[in-house]
């Protein structure tokens, strides 16, 4: 039988953790002045943010490309060196 992502303790990729979440929901609460009865408020705009960072996190991750670069001395791509 498969196990659900609450059981394996993973979360789907781009989504933010309920702990982190709730991390940052408090911050915006202190920010905020302690203000009480934002509680959603807070953990909806905490969960906003924290999502649409790790979805730019992953969108710059997966565009980056790695380009080797040939050790010292050696010609670049095709390029052969001369001989005169």
């Amino acid at each position: 039988m498969a196990k659900t992502l609450a059981q394996t303790g993973s979360k789907p990729p781009g989504k933010p953790s309920q702990e982190e979440i709730a991390k940052r929901a408090y911050e915006i609460f202190e920010q905020s002045g302690r203000k009480p009865g934002r509680d959603m408020e807070n953990w909806l705009a905490a969960e906003g943010e924290l999502t649409r960072a790790q979805k730019a996190q992953t969108h710059v991750s997966n565009d980056t490309k790695t380009i080797a670069k040939p050790a010292y001395g050696e010609p670049a791509g095709n390029v052969r060196p001369s001989h005169a």
